[in-house]
């Protein structure tokens, strides 16, 4: 297991669209480039975190790391929920919590958005060594997510607050472009997490099981999303993958975006029913459909969407995208014949801005 050397908690200051880094570099590959925007910023920072497959190695963290991991997690939730925006004193979290991230091997890099803190949390040691990374914003709860509300979340959100809303980007590259779109969600919305993959799923542990992250429950993206997961009520774990239709003949023609509960059950319940309900209404069922039983499309294997359906106090969404609407979503053109290029927009608004 990597250990690290506690440093002081450096702070990657986000202002203008410019990127400057107070202290060490927060990850291997440098500071963020200048003229770039919030979102871009990150993803740079989270581009540095991934291990090209040439060098990547995957050991699989034992039950002890996972249960160490997810309660550090929750401590730093904890502390996260009690900041309050703007925030005078040191940028990151307590000692004791960055402490026990580093006994597991992570660091936590406060990236200083304006009136919009966020502590990324990342391997910084041995980057042939695989972990995932993940980011949360700082700020206090919105409290329990009210899918009867029109936009389908809470109608009385105080201002500064953060939603009960993951954002899980579990094939980055793999599913291509899908790490960039989950960055930019998590930037333009008000969401709590973020988390990505740093390896191709296809990479092998010393066992010969692939590092897929949504059918592994030994590994540091399930302890978080279980952190989550005990704690929050009515909250929201949002999963962006991608898909080829050409390999899906049972998905209708024009379909471009395909959302997944993971229960298999042909009714979702009612925080994905407001979901589905909300961005047909921005986008049409002919353009986004819900699946229950299509091959690899229902997410009824997802060990993510397992956990939370089996606790049955959170929403687990899969959103699917075509690459021709990743393209489009990623560049910000229109797709032709309809709003698909709005979607990543409509998700937003879903989650609260």
């Amino acid at each position: 297991m990597l250990r690290l050397a506690i440093a002081p908690l450096a702070c990657v200051l986000v202002l203008g669209g410019f990127a400057a880094a107070e202290g060490a570099d927060p990850v291997p590959s440098g500071r963020p480039k200048p003229g770039t925007s919030t979102a871009r910023d990150l993803e740079y920072l989270f581009t540095g975190t991934y291990v090209p497959k040439e060098s990547a190695t995957y050991e699989p963290p034992g039950e002890t790391e996972r249960t160490q991991f997810k309660r550090a997690f929750v401590r730093l939730l904890e502390e996260a929920q009690g900041r309050t925006i703007p925030w005078k004193g040191e940028p990151g979290p307590s000692r004791q919590v960055a402490e026990d991230f580093a006994r597991l091997g992570f660091r936590i890099t406060p990236v200083c958005l304006p009136d919009d803190p966020i502590w990324m949390i990342h391997r910084v040691e041995g980057r042939e060594q695989v972990a995932e990374a993940f980011a949360m914003r700082v700020g206090p709860d919105a409290g329990p997510r009210k899918p009867s509300s029109p936009a389908g979340r809470p109608a009385s959100r105080r201002a500064g607050t953060v939603e009960r809303v993951a954002v899980l980007c579990p094939h980055p590259r793999s599913d291509k472009y899908t790490e960039i779109l989950g960055i930019r969600l998590f930037t333009s919305s008000r969401s709590r997490t973020f988390y990505q993959a740093t390896a191709r799923r296809k990479l092998l542990d010393p066992g010969g099981v692939p590092y897929d992250t949504t059918h592994r429950t030994d590994s540091f993206f399930q302890a978080a999303t279980d952190a989550l997961d005990s704690v929050w009520q009515d909250g929201l774990f949002i999963q962006l993958h991608g898909f080829d239709p050409r390999k899906h003949p049972e998905i209708p023609a024009g379909q471009e975006a395909v959302l997944a509960d993971g229960t298999g059950r042909s009714e979702p319940g009612k925080q994905v029913a407001g979901a589905l309900t909300f961005l047909r209404a921005r986008h049409g069922s002919h353009f986004l459909g819900f699946v229950t039983s299509a091959a690899g499309l229902a997410a009824t294997r997802n060990a993510q969407a397992r956990l939370i359906n089996a606790r049955a106090k959170n929403a687990f969404l899969q959103v699917e995208m075509s690459f021709k609407l990743r393209d489009a979503l990623t560049s910000n053109l229109p797709t032709e014949g309809d709003n698909g290029h709005l979607l990543l927009d409509s998700l937003a608004h879903l989650i609260g801005r």
